[in-house]
C-alpha cells in the first residue's frame, strides 16, 4: 500500500511540473461513485465424472448495491493543433461486499438448488483516450479499452464442498465518451 501511494504523490508532483497545456501530459484521478451489480446466466450445463450427460443450470445473482471507487494515471499527448492521445490506467482497490447466487440444477427432472457468495476485486482498466480540445478548458473524448476483474464464489453449506472458493478472471472491452 505504500507503494502504491508513493507513485500516487510521484506523479501528482509529475503532472503538475511536466504538463505543457491544459490537456498535455500526466494526470492522476481519484474518483468515487456508486455502482449496482447483478446478474443471471441461462443455457449452462453441468457435466459430472462418469456421467457425460450435460446438465442445464440457471443461475441468478443478487444485486450488490455499493460505492466504487477508482486510482487513475496516465498520459495524453498533444498529436494535432487541437487533437490529443492519451494512453490511461485505472485501479480500483476496494473489494466488494459479498452477494449471493442461487444455482438450480435440473438433472432429468430432479431440481436441485444450491446456495454461493460472490465478491468482485482487484478491477482495473487500460484504455485510449483520442481527444479534441473544444476551447481553452473544454475537452472532448472517447475512451477505448480493456476492463478486467477478479470474481470470488465461495460455495454455501448446501453444496458438495461446503466453504470452497473458487476465483474466476473475468475480461472485456470499455467503451466511454
Amino acid at each position: 500500500m505504500k507503494k502504491l501511494l508513493f507513485v500516487i504523490a510521484t506523479i501528482l508532483i509529475a503532472s503538475t511540473a511536466l504538463a505543457q497545456s491544459a490537456f498535455e501530459g500526466f494526470f492522476t484521478q481519484a474518483g468515487i461513485g456508486y455502482q449496482s451489480l447483478s446478474g443471471s446466466s441461462n443455457g449452462l450445463t453441468e457435466t459430472f465424472t462418469g456421467d457425460p450427460t450435460a446438465y442445464p443450470v440457471t443461475a441468478n445473482i443478487s444485486k450488490i448495491n455499493t460505492f466504487t471507487q477508482a486510482l487513475s494515471a496516465g498520459y495524453s499527448h498533444k498529436i494535432g493543433t487541437n487533437f490529443y492521445l492519451g494512453l490511461g490506467l485505472d485501479y480500483n482497490p476496494i473489494t466488494t461486499p459479498s452477494a449471493n447466487e442461487t444455482q438450480t440444477l435440473n438433472m432429468n427432472g430432479a431440481i436441485g438448488v444450491s446456495h454461493a457468495t460472490y465478491k468482485l476485486s482487484n478491477l482495473y482498466n487500460i484504455y485510449l483516450t483520442p481527444a479534441y480540445a473544444l476551447g481553452d478548458s473544454s475537452l472532448g473524448y472517447l475512451k477505448l479499452g480493456y476492463s478486467a476483474t477478479q470474481l470470488k464464489l465461495t460455495a454455501g453449506s448446501d453444496t458438495i464442498a461446503p466453504g470452497q472458493a473458487t476465483s474466476y478472471n473475468l475480461n472485456g472491452y470499455i467503451l466511454g465518451a
